[in-house]
Formats: C-alpha cells, structure tokens, sequence
C-alpha cells in the first residue's frame, strides 16, 4: 500500500495531535451544544396524594440543573421553556392501576394528562408523587411522547439520573 505521506510525517502528525490537552480534544465549544426545550408539568390534585407533586418551581431547577450537568458530557442543555400545574383528569385510574400491576400504570399516566398542555415542539416531563414499588420514572412514545417521573419511586427518593436516563429514552 502506498500513501502520499511518508512514515515519518504520519508520527508527526499522530504525535501532534496526541500531546494536545485532553480538553481541546473531547470539549466542544459553546456554540456546538444542543439545546432542548422542556416543558415541566406537576401534577397537583387533592383526590390522589401519589399524584399531587410536592416539588416547587425551585426543587424542580435543582433537578434540571443536575440532570444537564449528567447530559454536559454531551453538549445537551435541557432547557425549562415553562413550569406549570396539571390537574390529573382521572386520579381513580392511576389508584387503580398502583394496585394492581405494573403494566396498567403506562395507561393510566396518559388518561390522567391533558393533552393540550403539551409543549408541541419540544419535551414534556410530567411529575407526580409517588409510584411507590411499580416505576422509577418512565417515557412513553404513544401517543405524545412524554417523560413521568415521580418523587418517590421503588427506591425512595428519586435522584435526577432517573429522569436524565429517562430524557435520554424521549431522545430516542
């Protein structure tokens, strides 16, 4: 095989690049991150204490700051376009489908979201109480594409990797 550079110029050139600082290689400049719009709903009810979201606009930034400094490694900046309040339309079928299986719970988080709230170009995260033992947090593609996320989960507190690795599902 025959290159038009010499052995020589190659090393050079591999070496060159090599001894750079790591953080010239791997760090991409300002202008090279993402940004992704997110719209944060809270669901607040007085029927069903799972669902109503203790959480205040600044509980939920501290969490959005901790879920963009998971997602910084990829020049994702998931931006909060607005918070706002969500009444659940059908808190019964989230009882019901807590007691019980897992697999009701998905059905149920959509019958309880009003679709027109929904951030049409962007991200939805809808957060809730309490899944208690079912779900840590969940993205479901049908019909809207929507992140549910919870307070509590099977572990107790939740942490913000849960919605981060959530918000990487919404990615696709």
């Amino acid at each position: 095989m025959t290159t038009p550079f010499s052995l020589s110029s190659l090393l050079i050139c591999l070496t060159v690049l090599f001894l750079q600082p790591r953080e010239l290689i791997s760090a991409p400049a300002d202008n090279e991150s993402i940004t992704l719009p997110v719209r944060i709903h809270r669901f607040r009810t007085a029927n069903e204490p799972r669902l109503n979201c203790s959480m205040s606009d600044d509980d939920i930034r501290e969490q959005m700051k901790a879920v963009n400094e998971t997602w910084k490694q990829a020049s994702i900046i998931w931006d909060i376009e607005s918070i706002q309040n969500m009444t659940p339309q059908m808190p019964e079928a989230f009882a019901l489908a807590l007691s019980q299986n897992r697999e009701k719970i998905a059905p149920a988080l959509i019958a309880n979201t009003k679709r027109e709230n929904l951030l049409a170009n962007g991200f939805n995260v809808v957060i809730a109480e309490d899944f208690e033992k079912t779900i840590g947090g969940v993205f479901i593609p049908k019909p809207d594409g929507v992140v549910y996320f919870a307070t509590r989960g099977p572990k107790g507190l939740q942490t913000p990797a849960v919605l981060a690795h959530e918000l990487g599902h919404a990615l696709g």
